[in-house]
């Protein structure tokens, strides 16, 4: 049997760190300094003011759509043109909206946003819902920074339907298939009409069509179930998460929902899903709007923060929700015990471990003009993870935001190794948080490159086990490329570990099964792991004819270990795995060139180095694999 596998290969870098940081006000608004000038004023005109599903409009999303390590942020504007903010790597950022998109943004009422390899050439593209538009946007990215609006042409659009309603963009691989799927949500009140759902799971036609869709709600079966309310019947879904809630190796889908219509859709492994929201038990909300999943009570599996609307509001107070996964299909409801429920009218939310302290915390907005003013919630974690507990760490933090919000995202976005709070805030400018007392604790930040997963490695599972002689303490996060009420945060694992200071184990399960594994990696590190191949059976991180001699020599061995070449991993090496050779040949790990050869350089005395190269970190080779710390699964 194979006793060893390519592990992919990684690019690192040290961040210089202060484990002697003074605690207190962890965030600063540094929107001014960092170059944030844009507003989101409502616009000076009597006759034309917001409606109510307007009023609840502004988003943004996170990500490096020009590829130089560093994220980026667009902003979406009701009332005026989108805005792209290119990160300057200095703590400050650039308007790049006119040059980057030569074609123009328009001034396209615009809500939702968010970013993902489509059509997995290596870049990041964007989507962004509207509302009253004739159709959703798609921008493409021509690989230089450069994008076109190609929205009607890839098929994001609904025929026949009427103007568009749209709130959160998600992204995720529902069928993997290896390509990012896309879910628009819509919430549509307030109108005499009775209007059929147009709530969407768009499916990318994936080696066919690479980013083109097609939309599949009604034969996979997650249409949004239309409500009486208050007028007429329409759907009212806000925010829409891809996730693999049971960890059966298949993308679930979960909409927060108004008016008492949240819905949790399981993946039946054959393109459709069933119903199973009141069996969960997560349907006891009453107006659902942003949501977070994270694993709050460190067991392994994701827990479910929906934000909703508190007492003093005068509007169906049944407040925030936190649910914990019990494992099968159901969670349990610990909302009280865990001091979360009054939140005021909440939107978006994000989990986060703003302190570094091993434990995650719970940043959400507020506000809605007829309950003004709400402020921002930063609710800390207590460390107690049997029953998990927060309190309100706003004031003292530095969150002082009392505006209007909507849309929330975190980022690292001075890579400092900390994660800063994007906030935007409806009629008034957005404000930038940058975090700068959480380095008082280790962390590490992992970002995923898929290879027979989608490009981004979203919904990959990654699990840290800081002592293999304690497993039952794990860390657990998922590379998440979905929003939070209309934003979505960078697309990178990040993980606070208070005074842990190496980690014997990080496993990566990706969305094709496909699992890896890194053994005593150093931390206050950021780490880029990309995805072997099911086919290289030579371990040489790419897929040609060498394979076929290590394929040829086990056929017909079986094992429950995974033997070389089998590479569908059902216990045998038959024609089935040969025709998965097939399928991959050509394919190199992580796309790159197969020729990368370079070493991981060791930092320097400044404290920030970047690698000058790729490291080849090839698991059979065991000289490598003792010198770069990495091991086979």
């Amino acid at each position: 049997m194979r006793n060893c596998y390519a592990v992919g290969l990684a690019i690192a870098w040290s961040i210089a760190f202060d484990a002697n940081a003074a605690r207190g006000q962890a965030f600063t608004n540094a929107t001014a300094a960092a170059g944030i000038t844009h507003n989101s004023a409502l616009p000076n005109c009597p006759t034309c003011g917001p409606t109510f599903a307007q009023e609840q409009s502004g988003g943004a999303a996170a990500g490096d759509f020009d590829g130089d390590g560093w994220v980026d942020l667009y902003v979406t504007r009701y009332f005026d043109s989108d805005v792209l903010y290119r990160n300057n790597r200095d703590g400050t950022f650039s308007d790049v909206t006119l040059t980057a998109f030569p074609g123009g943004v328009g001034n396209r009422q615009t809500n939702g946003a968010a970013w993902g390899d489509v059509d997995n050439d290596g870049d990041l593209d964007l989507a962004v819902a509207t509302l009253n538009e004739s159709r959703h946007l798609l921008y493409i990215n021509d690989g230089l920074g450069r994008f076109a609006e190609e929205g009607a042409t890839r098929g994001v659009h609904v025929t026949g339907e009427p103007l568009t309603s749209g709130t959160s963009v998600s992204m995720g691989d529902y069928d993997r298939d290896g390509y990012l799927d896309m879910y628009i949500a819509e919430w549509r009140g307030f109108t005499a009409d009775s209007i059929p759902a147009q709530a969407r799971l768009f499916r990318n036609l994936g080696a066919e069509a690479p980013g083109h869709f097609s939309d599949v709600t009604a034969s996979a079966g997650v249409a949004m179930d239309v409500v009486s309310w208050p007028l007429a019947g329409k759907s009212l879904s806000f925010t829409p998460r891809f996730s693999d809630l049971d960890r059966d190796g298949h993308t679930d889908i979960a909409v927060a929902s108004d008016s008492k219509t949240t819905r949790l859709s399981w993946n039946n492994g054959d393109g459709t899903f069933v119903n199973g929201t009141a069996a969960a038990g997560i349907a006891t909300g009453t107006n659902d709007m942003g949501f977070t999943l994270a694993d709050f009570n460190r067991d392994g599996w994701l827990d479910w923060f929906v934000t909703s609307i508190g007492r003093g509001t005068g509007v169906h107070p049944s407040g925030n929700r936190l649910f914990l996964n019990n494992g099968n299909r159901t969670f349990t409801d610990v909302t009280q015990a865990a001091g979360v429920r009054e939140g005021g009218w909440g939107w978006g939310a994000e989990a986060l471990d703003f302190d570094n302290d091993g434990d995650l915390d719970i940043a959400h907005t507020n506000g809605m003009g007829i309950a003004a003013p709400d402020r921002t919630m930063l609710l800390r974690h207590t460390g107690d993870f049997a029953a998990p507990q927060f309190v309100d760490a706003s004031a003292e933090s530095g969150i002082t935001d009392a505006g209007q919000g909507r849309g929330l995202l975190t980022l690292d976005y001075d890579r400092d190794g900390d994660l800063d709070l994007f906030i935007v805030n409806f009629g008034e400018p957005p404000i930038l948080y940058r975090n700068d007392g959480g380095n008082a604790g280790n962390w590490i930040a992992i970002k995923t490159v898929g290879s027979q997963s989608n490009r981004d490695g979203i919904g990959a599972y990654v699990t840290l086990t800081p002592d293999v002689n304690q497993p039952g303490v794990v860390y657990v996060a998922e590379i998440d490329g979905s929003s939070s009420y209309l934003s979505q945060s960078e697309m990178t694992a990040h993980f606070g570990l208070g005074d842990i200071a190496t980690i014997d184990r990080i496993e990566i399960v990706w969305p094709s099964g496909y699992r890896q594994t890194l053994a005593d990696v150093a931390v206050n590190q950021r780490i880029t792991v990309a995805e072997g191949l099911f086919s290289d059976f030579n371990g040489d991180e790419q897929v040609t004819a060498a394979d076929l001699a290590a394929w040829g020599g086990r056929f017909g061995d079986s094992s429950t270990a995974d033997p070389a070449g089998d590479a569908d991993r059902d216990g045998d090496v038959d024609g089935a795995d040969l025709l998965m050779w097939q399928r991959q040949f050509g394919r190199t790990v992580g796309g790159a060139a197969a020729s990368a050869q370079a070493a991981v350089p060791e930092a320097s005395s400044a404290g920030v180095a970047m690698a000058g190269g790729v490291a080849a970190l090839v698991g059979s080779l065991p000289r490598r694999r003792r010198q770069c710390g990495w091991s086979p699964h």
